[in-house]
């Protein structure tokens, strides 16, 4: 019987970078190459969880989250990835909680994170049956997924507003990476924070708490940079009072309108 492979992500030593730029102690992150290797059936490193549901569940309240809420959730842990650049499948995925890194792997072996899925996020990122990225678990991660034949099965609500969050997956992934191109390394991580709040918390506004649960070496990944050009733009934001930090991965802003100026953004911006 052909035995099933399990995708790992192997890992390599790195020193973590703090806001002030200094060297703190040895960390784990990925590298850049994903490889198969002989394992356990579960070729996701998908667990199901088999307990009971809650006697009370708490009902989503938009019609989105609600086409999920029958299905159990999985748990992917961290440095797994869901599904790598290239396999079959077009299952329909709701990250409940977590980070996704959403990557391709270039032949010189570079990696490139093209957008990060965060709480509530909807994504399936497939194109007849083959997944266009890799879907990395930068930390444990929990999720529902729905197959794509359920979908005429749905209330009309439901299937209505999943296919719309998959008809904005692509474009909102373009849009972003088209923005990265024309911005310089300060623009590009002010645009970074103001993107990531907003989709964490909402409008920003003085005193807003963004949580960075990727590393630096991810931020560098996803903008186009080296770490520490992101460390020394983090490090000049904080400087000039326009953020703080609160430990290595939180951010607190400080004035919301100079980082969208910095960003290139209006301050209307949302």
């Amino acid at each position: 019987m052909t035995a099933r492979c399990s995708m790992r992500l192997e890992e390599r030593s790195a020193r973590h970078i703090d806001f002030t730029g200094r060297e703190d102690r040895p960390v784990q992150i990925h590298l850049r190459d994903i490889k198969r290797t002989p394992g356990p059936p579960n070729p996701a490193g998908l667990d199901h969880d088999m307990s009971p549901p809650p006697r009370l569940q708490q009902v989503p309240t938009s019609p989105l989250l609600s086409a999920f809420s029958a299905h159990r959730s999985e748990t992917l842990s961290a440095g797994r990835a869901l599904f790598v650049e290239g396999d079959s499948g077009s299952d329909i995925h709701l990250l409940e909680s977590g980070l996704i890194a959403l990557s391709h792997i270039q032949p010189n072996g570079k990696r490139m994170i093209a957008s990060f899925v965060v709480g509530n996020g909807v994504f399936s990122l497939s194109h007849d049956g083959m997944r266009l990225l890799t879907a990395e678990a930068l930390q444990e991660c929990r999720l529902r997924r729905v197959h794509r034949v359920e979908l005429s099965h749905l209330p009309a609500d439901q299937a209505e507003a999943v296919k719309a969050a998959l008809d904005r997956e692509p474009w909102d992934i373009q849009a972003e990476t088209l923005m990265h191109l024309h911005k310089d390394a300060d623009e590009g991580i002010s645009y970074f924070l103001v993107r990531l709040a907003g989709r964490l918390n909402g409008p920003i506004s003085r005193g807003s708490r963004v949580r960075l649960d990727m590393s630096r070496v991810d931020i560098a990944d996803h903008l186009g940079l080296t770490v520490e050009t992101v460390c020394r733009g983090l490090k000049r934001l904080r400087s000039d009072r326009v953020i703080d930090a609160a430990g290595p991965h939180n951010v607190i802003i400080l004035e919301p309108d100079q980082l969208k100026r910095r960003a290139g953004l209006g301050p209307d911006f949302d």
